[in-house]
């Protein structure tokens, strides 16, 4: 697990991908390109220049491109359920992911993969070493309610809110965010630990706030901070 403490202390808990989950990513990203190099030779057949530049620069920058527009993920990423995300959380720049690319030739290319498995193997967050050094890793995606810190930015709303507590502007983002992934999540009746983590985030936030007790209805008092935040900070 890659554990994310935000600025109020709230831990987030992801769920590192696993080698083989990685090395299925990495030969479904190889059947695609193989697909798309057969039929562009087949349709370039009658201009073997054309064909050498449709097909060379995408094998070439292919994952950085991918992970670059798709949000940490490439096509074969995307089909088992794993990303590429920053050890803080957000997704990587792409200052970040180009460092990841360029030792694919290291980690994967030249060592046919088995030096990218032995770091990823032994590794605490499971990195190759275009990982290490450019401060990334690769996560599940249990499912489409996965959020990354990045996505709080993207809310909006056109609610009227009768802002009632003004000092939720000293959140950060990936405060909130975890505010609206567990929301998101919450399923009734509650679960032992859907109730658990509602007492201890409206008690943090209340003493935050310096309520005098927590409210009694605790997923709207988390709706109405989260609303009030998007008001306060956009």
């Amino acid at each position: 697990m890659l554990d994310i403490t935000t600025s109020h202390n709230i831990v987030v808990s992801l769920e590192l991908a696993s080698t083989g989950q990685r090395i299925l990513a990495t030969i479904l990203d190889l059947i695609f390109l193989l697909m798309y190099s057969s039929m562009v030779s087949l349709f370039a057949s009658f201009d073997e220049l054309l064909a050498f530049v449709l097909i060379f620069p995408m094998i070439f920058a292919y994952h950085l491109i991918s992970e670059a527009f798709m949000n940490g993920q490439s096509l074969g990423k995307k089909a088992i359920g794993i990303r590429v995300i920053s050890l803080n959380g957000e997704i990587p720049s792409i200052r970040d992911l180009t460092m990841r690319w360029m030792f694919r030739l290291v980690d994967i290319t030249f060592s046919l993969g088995m030096l990218a498995m032995m770091f990823i193997s032994s590794g605490k967050n499971k990195q190759r070493i275009g990982d290490i050094l450019a401060k990334t890793t690769v996560v599940k995606v249990k499912n489409e309610d996965f959020k990354t810190l990045n996505s709080i930015r993207e809310i909006r709303t056109t609610e009227e809110v009768d802002i009632q507590y003004p000092a939720m502007a000293q959140y950060a983002d990936s405060d909130m965010l975890i505010v609206k992934d567990l929301l998101t999540r919450l399923s009734y009746p509650l679960s032992d630990r859907q109730r658990s983590l509602l007492d201890e985030v409206s008690l943090r936030i209340s003493k935050d706030l310096k309520l005098k007790k927590v409210p009694a209805n605790k997923p709207e008092f988390l709706k109405q901070v989260l609303r009030e935040y998007i008001i306060l900070t956009r």
